[in-house]
């Protein structure tokens, strides 16, 4: 593509598809384009015609570019006609005043079309190849689909344009009889087109397998030939006479001059000339011509020393030592005449008349050819033609081997087979594509003149065809407009705004209400857009919603607009209107006017908001649950307690929230709830590693018919409270210095294991214990001594028993130990033994050390049925029997005793 056809490219996209970024009015802007085309084009066409150059090409440009094309920068002439009538639609079609007219611009639009169309067919008909045309006249491919997208372009801006769309100089009959006379054009001459580019690729295989058969012929035939003449004169070297003679003339002039006859022998044998040489490579002898070959002489790649040169023909010269022994005694240097290597590597024989054998070697920066059917003489060419590729010649010359369809060294279109013949010699054998492709050329066009009869009869025939098609689309056409009458006046009935719109979103139809709404009539809206009647605030709210509908979505959406000075709230619903092919064409519209319902909603939305944030603010949980078990509502302390927003669980089953375990701990009271009953409990609940205490109530919703249809829960975080109430309790229960029950509890934990001993029928025993002169030490080391002396005692007491046994303050320095499970009274006193053992131990009271010894007394029961009343009077019994013995030791009192 050259720079002008980009520009004509350029300026007819401009024209279609930017006049609002110009700022012109359409018609103005597309007719100085198109005038624009028509002049670079015509000019264009003018210098086609006389092979001129009128500085509209920019060669320097397309020079350095490199460009493919021997006319560099010049449009091809084709693509010029397309361009001269794009341009003629772009002036005519916003200036249609009479049918001709609107005829013109449909024609001239599928006439860009078929041009486009027949280039791309023929750029690979290669119609420069056929008619042996310049390259400068080939449409290149990307020059004809911008062709065809520019033909569709034209008629997509002409199809919506008024004089087209209202049938005032076109009826739709003759709309149709256009369109379908411009298909049955292009589809034959596409057709036909299309065949003769098969034709001529057949034609194409057939030539270059014979053109490589012709070229391997005379690899073959140069090998052989020359292989021919070296042997002929290796056998000359090698003569037995000859060698003799070379040994012999080292002795005298006398055996020199046999040596030189023997040598004058070798002349008369189709040989034109031979140089002897001494092992010092003085010269012995020269006979015959020796030529000096100035004009051409190519070394070739042999074995043997040989060389190929023309001097008024073909000559091999061929150098061979003179060796005895592998001991080099001369040298002998032949020359013989190639008579049959020209007559038979340049025959054309099965070749067209044009066909050339070019036999050729490199020459520095050029290519020196030896003389053939053509040039009788030796010449040399550029290795590249004008176009800036490079002749075939310079492919053999690279040893590479193939065929080309390509401008020879005369600028003439050839195809040409070429490969290497030796060391810096190529052969290339091609033939004009101007006399190969002229039987297809003949036939296209004989072709042509019945395409055009073809065509003819096809648009006639059509025409008789489409007739009575025609007059029943206007019978339709006069019942669907009344049919459209009688919806308009059901429309413009409805208290709602109905509209019709395409997929430009231009207003195809509008009831009454729409026109009262927007206070305008039909003819005001009716054609335009959206964008162009409403605000650019509302165009943009409304802009998702059309995308949507016109993806093949239903839509339907609220909007808020001041109307006439009002705020109003419409509710919209659009519908795509699809065609019997699927495809959207356009979407209806209808709005209502829902101001009264909308504030309705908004003033039921604020007191929802209200009563959200109320609770959102309330320290308890709120839910509400369905009956299906699922959350429907939720307050902000969810997110508190649970981190978990409100919405995310909106709609989940109250398991996905609390988990099995808790929901299985609730379910009999949500059961008793969904029956009716109100229902208050209180639960455990641990979320987040967190537990907390909740007092949880449960209020059933009933509805008018009496059902229940969900339930109501608030619950309450106590675990503050139970705390309190809890370590209120530990206090009142427990000592507070030695950390031990004290006798409340002690009281509590004795009838619990006299029970357990009735269930388990085993004995038990109950101490009774005291620090033996306590008071004295109080007395003397004070009361902080003596609470130290008390916790340590506590302690050592824990370490001399159970786990499962139980120690306890009484008041002061009295301890009582439940002893639970023995099988003994000996069991018992080896605890008593034990505890009295710990006591003895030296105890160290800050920085003092000092003995302390205990009493014990121990009440055994075995059998008898003893509250524990009892069973601590016995033990205070067997203490006193303990002190009475001296202190510092134990006295058990089974019950029997007392």
């Amino acid at each position: 593509m050259v720079f002008n056809t980009g520009l004509c490219f350029a300026l007819a996209g401009v024209a279609l598809a930017l006049p609002e970024i110009m700022q012109l009015p359409p018609s103005n802007l597309q007719t100085v384009m198109g005038a624009f085309l028509i002049g670079l084009c015509c000019i264009t066409l003018l210098e086609i015609t006389l092979d001129k150059n009128f500085g509209i090409d920019l060669v320097a440009l397309h020079t350095w570019l490199n460009y493919d094309n021997v006319r560099p920068g010049r449009m091809a002439p084709n693509s010029a006609l397309g361009f001269i009538c794009a341009g003629l639609v772009l002036v005519l079609m916003n200036h249609v005043n009479s049918k001709w007219q609107a005829i013109a611009v449909q024609v001239l639009t599928y006439v860009v079309l078929v041009i486009g169309l027949t280039g791309l067919v023929g750029y690979y008909l290669n119609q420069d190849l056929l008619f042996g045309w310049a390259r400068s006249a080939r449409m290149s491919i990307n020059t004809a689909i911008g062709m065809i997208v520019t033909a569709g372009a034209l008629r997509f801006s002409w199809h919506h344009a008024d004089w087209y769309r209202s049938q005032k100089y076109l009826r739709e009959d003759q709309k149709i009889t256009l369109a379908s006379a411009a298909i049955i054009i292009v589809v034959i001459i596409t057709a036909g087109l299309t065949s003769f580019v098969v034709l001529q690729q057949t034609l194409e295989a057939t030539l270059n397998q014979s053109l490589r058969t012709k070229l391997s012929e005379r690899k073959v035939l140069f090998r052989t030939i020359i292989n021919a003449g070296i042997n002929k004169a290796q056998v000359i070297a090698q003569n037995y006479l000859v060698t003799q003679r070379f040994i012999e003339s080292s002795r005298n002039d006398q055996l020199k001059q046999e040596l030189a006859e023997e040598a004058r022998k070798i002349l008369g044998s189709q040989f034109t000339g031979v140089t002897l040489f001494d092992p010092l490579g003085k010269q012995i002898f020269a006979g015959g011509q020796n030529r000096s070959a100035d004009n051409i002489q190519i070394k070739l790649n042999t074995q043997t020393s040989a060389t190929l040169f023309w001097d008024d023909g073909f000559f091999l010269k061929t150098e061979f030592p003179i060796e005895i022994q592998t001991r080099q005694i001369g040298k002998i240097v032949l020359e013989q005449k190639m008579d049959e290597f020209e007559h038979q590597m340049f025959n054309i024989d099965g070749l067209g008349a044009s066909a050339e054998i070019a036999i050729c070697t490199a020459v520095k920066t050029k290519i020196q050819c030896f003389p053939n059917t053509v040039k009788s003489t030796p010449f040399m060419v550029e290795p590249v033609g004008a176009a800036g590729h490079p002749l075939p010649m310079a492919y053999a010359l690279q040893s590479e081997t193939g065929f080309v369809q390509a401008l020879d060294y005369r600028q003439k279109n050839v195809a040409a087979f070429f490969s290497p013949l030796s060391n810096n010699l190529g052969i290339v054998v091609k033939e004009d594509t101007a006399e190969l492709y002229a039987g297809i050329r003949d036939a296209l066009v004989s072709c042509s003149l019945i395409i055009c009869i073809l065509s003819g009869f096809g648009i006639v025939l059509l025409r008789f065809q489409l007739h009575p098609l025609t007059s029943r689309l206007f019978s339709s056409e006069n019942k669907l407009r009344k049919s459209e009458k009688r919806l308009k006046a059901i429309a413009d009935n409805i208290p709602a705004i109905i509209a019709h719109l395409d997929v430009e979103e231009r207003y195809l139809f509008i009831n009454a209400q729409t026109s009262k709404t927007f206070d305008a009539g039909d003819i005001d809206i009716i054609g335009h857009t959206i964008k162009e009647i409403r605000d650019p605030e509302l165009y943009a709210h409304l802009q998702p919603y059309i995308r949507m509908v016109l993806s093949g979505q239903r839509v339907t959406f609220e909007s808020s607009l001041n109307l006439n000075g009002k705020p109003t709230h419409l509710q919209s619903s659009y519908v795509p209107d699809i065609d019997a092919d699927d495809n959207v064409v356009g979407f209806y519209a209808m709005t209502f006017d829902i101001t009264i319902p909308k504030n309705n909603e908004l003033r039921q939305r604020e007191l929802e908001q209200q009563l959200r944030t109320i609770t959102d603010n309330l320290p308890v949980l709120i839910t509400y649950i369905d009956k299906e078990l699922n959350f429907k509502f939720c307050n902000r302390t969810m997110f508190k307690w649970m981190g978990i927003e409100p919405q995310d669980i909106i709609n989940h089953p109250v398991t996905d929230l609390f988990g099995i375990t808790f929901f299985e701990q609730a379910r009999a009271q949500m059961d008793r709830a969904l029956r009716g009953e109100r229902v208050e409990f209180s639960s455990e609940l641990t979320v987040r590693n967190v537990t907390r205490l909740l007092q949880t109530t449960y209020i059933p919703e009933q509805i008018s018919d009496g059902s229940i249809v969900g339930i109501y829960t608030l619950s309450s975080d106590v675990t503050d409270s139970k705390i309190i109430e809890n370590k209120l309790t530990m206090l009142a229960r427990v000592d507070s210095l030695t950390g031990l029950p004290n006798r409340l509890q002690l009281n509590e934990k004795l009838n619990e294991a006299i029970n357990r001993k009735k269930r388990s029928k085993k004995a038990m025993a109950v101490m009774f214990i005291d620090i033996d002169h306590f008071k004295s030490i109080n007395d003397t080391m004070g009361h902080a001594a003596g609470d130290a002396v008390l916790r340590e005692f506590g302690r050592r007491l824990k370490a001399a028993v159970r786990t499962t046994d139980t120690v306890a303050r009484m008041a002061g320095d009295e301890f009582v130990i439940i002893i639970e499970e023995i099988q003994t009274v000996e069991e018992a006193k080896l605890i008593a033994e034990k505890i009295i053992e710990q006591a003895n131990q030296i105890w160290q009271i800050g920085a003092q050390q000092l003995s302390v010894t205990t009493s014990i007394g121990v009440a055994f029961n075995l059998d008898e049925d003893l509250n524990s009343d009892e069973l601590l009077a016995i033990a205070d019994k067997a203490l006193y029997r303990t002190k009475a013995n001296g202190r510092n030791g134990y006295f058990i009192l089974p019950p029997v005793v007392c």
